[in-house]
């Protein structure tokens, strides 16, 4: 394994680390093309990106921080499966809170719905980790996946050019992972299937009360 590979793959763990996703996902919603959305004035569109920034990157990252400072765990990267809990359920917790607030405004219902599949998501992967290191990378970008999929089925709404990058992009992700000896194959499709999972539960349920 070369060093360029490694340095590639360390990158892209960085760039689709799952604290991301949100956001990421929050700019294709508000700015996709590929189907209608009420406009949203500029003002309320940086309210919510500043929102979900703070619910999902800043507030949990700091108190990664935090708990590495305190010893509670001894790296970022989190390599034992028990050290994982604790930032695992706040991190929900936070995803609880931009959902909460989200919900008052009625302005972007596919966000809503997209939190509430990624914490349906986080709560299995909470079960399913004492038992294996199952990847939160993949479980991420699946939800962003599973994201796609749903928006594709139940709105009727073609999306197949992003279903196809957004499977090109698991599969990256998938890999730099597996470069990085950070999880097996088998963690890594569980987490795929949990982020797809979480999102086809909410989407499914929400179908027979909104679409």
């Amino acid at each position: 394994m070369t060093q360029l590979t490694i340095k590639a793959a360390n990158l892209l763990s960085y760039l689709f680390h799952p604290v991301f996703i949100p956001t990421y996902m929050l700019f294709f919603i508000l700015n996709s093309n590929a189907f209608y959305m009420v406009p949203i004035p500029s003002a309320i569109a940086k309210y919510v990106y500043g929102l979900v920034i703070c619910f999902t990157i800043l507030i949990p990252i700091s108190f990664s921080l935090y708990l590495k400072k305190t010893g509670a765990i001894t790296s970022l990267k989190m390599d034992d499966k028990s050290e994982r809990n604790v930032p695992f359920l706040f991190t929900t917790a936070c995803y609880f809170g931009v959902y909460y607030v989200m919900s008052k405004t009625n302005l972007t219902m596919l966000l809503n719905i997209m939190i509430l599949g990624a914490i349906i998501s986080m709560i299995l992967l909470l079960i399913l980790n004492f038992y294996s290191k199952i990847s939160a990378h993949s479980v991420g970008i699946g939800g962003a996946l599973g994201t796609i999929l749903c928006i594709h089925q139940f709105l009727n709404i073609n999306l197949f050019t992003y279903i196809l990058l957004a499977i090109l992009l698991c599969g990256i992700v998938g890999s730099a992972r597996l470069v990085l000896q950070a999880h097996s194959r088998k963690q890594i499709y569980w987490g795929f299937a949990i982020g797809i999972m979480g999102q086809l539960i909410i989407f499914s349920v929400y179908k027979y009360i909104v679409f």
